[in-house]
C-alpha cells in the first residue's frame, strides 16, 4: 500500500466518522424540533377557548411532584341478618413522587404507619380546565385480612373558560384572577377484602359504589396568581346502596419561581346509603398532604 493510499484510507475513516456525527446531530436536532412543535400544539389546544385575562399556562411543560401526607378509609356494612362488616385503615402516612406533562401525570406512593402493613398506592391523573379524570389503587394487609381498593373518577367544570380547577392542585394552569364554577364530580369505588390465612383462599367480600355529585368550586387569587386558595364542595347520590354522598376540598398553592411551587390540600368524602333487604352502608375517606413541584422544560 502506497503512502497516498494510507493517507486516503486514514482520512476516509475520519470523514466517515465526521459524517456519522453530523447525521446523528441532525437527527437529534430534528427530534428536538419535533418535540417543540408538538409542545406548542399541546399548549395551543389546552388554551383554546380560554379567557387569557383569567387563565394562563405555566411557562414550563414538565414537573416532578413530591408529596408527603396522610390518608385513611373506613366503612361499615350492616347486612339484612344483622351481621356487621367493618374496615378502618386508621391514619396512614404516605410519601410519593411522580412525573407529569401538562396535567397528565403518574404518581407512585408508599404507605407507612397506621393500620397498614405496607402498601403501594398508584395514581394516574389528567387535569384540564373543563374536565379531568383520576385512577387510584392501593393494597394493604391488617390483622390477617387483605384489603384492595380502587377509585376511578372525574370532574367537569361548566365555567372552564375562566375557572381553573387544576390551578389549585397542579402546575399546568395558573389562575390570574379569582373565579369560580359549578361542577360535576363522579366516581366508582371498588373495595375488596379477603382472609389471608383462611382455609378457603377464595373467601372474599367485595363492595362496589357509584357516586354522582354536583357542587361549586372557587379560586381565591393573590399576587397575580402566585398564591391561590381553593374551596370546593359537592353533594349527590350514591348507588347501588341508595343514599347520599358529600365531598369537601380545601387546596392551596404558591409559586416561588416558575420552576418551584408548593401545595397543600385537605379532602374528605362521606357517604350513607341503604339497599333493599335492610342493608346499610356508612363510609368515609380523608386525605391531607403537602408537596413541592419541581417544574422544568420551558
Amino acid at each position: 500500500m502506497t503512502i497516498f493510499a494510507k493517507i486516503y484510507k486514514k482520512n476516509m475513516k475520519r470523514i466517515t466518522a465526521l459524517l456519522l456525527v453530523i447525521c446523528l446531530f441532525s437527527v437529534d436536532l430534528s427530534a428536538e424540533n419535533v418535540y417543540r412543535k408538538f409542545d406548542r400544539l399541546v399548549r395551543k389546544v389546552m388554551m383554546s377557548g380560554l379567557d387569557t385575562t383569567c387563565i394562563s399556562m405555566s411557562p414550563t411543560s414538565w414537573e416532578i411532584p413530591i408529596n408527603l401526607g396522610v390518608h385513611g378509609r373506613a366503612y361499615r356494612i350492616t347486612t339484612e341478618n344483622g351481621t356487621r362488616m367493618m374496615d378502618n385503615s386508621g391514619n396512614v402516612g404516605q410519601y410519593g413522587v411522580g412525573i407529569g406533562y401538562h396535567g397528565l401525570d403518574f404518581i407512585w406512593n408508599n404507605d407507612f404507619g397506621g393500620n397498614s402493613a405496607g402498601s403501594d398506592y398508584f395514581e394516574f391523573n389528567f387535569y384540564d380546565n373543563y374536565w379531568g379524570f383520576q385512577m387510584m389503587n392501593s393494597t394493604r394487609e391488617q390483622g390477617g385480612v387483605g384489603y384492595y381498593s380502587a377509585t376511578y373518577g372525574g370532574y367537569f367544570a361548566f365555567n372552564g373558560k375562566r375557572y381553573s380547577y387544576p390551578a389549585s392542585i397542579y402546575g399546568n394552569y395558573i389562575q390570574k384572577k379569582s373565579a369560580g364554577s359549578a361542577m360535576i364530580f363522579f366516581w366508582y369505588d371498588k373495595n375488596k377484602s379477603w382472609n389471608v390465612n383462611g382455609p378457603n383462599g377464595n373467601e372474599s367480600f367485595e363492595l362496589h359504589t357509584f357516586v354522582l355529585c354536583g357542587g361549586y368550586g372557587h379560586n381565591f387569587v393573590l399576587n397575580g396568581g402566585k398564591t391561590l386558595f381553593n374551596l370546593t364542595g359537592a353533594a349527590g347520590l350514591m348507588a347501588p346502596y341508595w343514599g347520599v354522598s358529600v365531598q369537601t376540598r380545601f387546596s392551596f398553592i404558591h409559586w416561588f419561581t416558575e420552576n418551584i411551587r408548593i401545595n397543600a390540600s385537605m379532602v374528605q368524602y362521606s357517604s350513607a346509603g341503604w339497599r333493599p333487604g335492610a342493608e346499610e352502608l356508612l363510609s368515609t375517606e380523608w386525605m391531607a398532604n403537602v408537596g413541592i413541584g419541581i417544574c422544568f422544560g420551558k
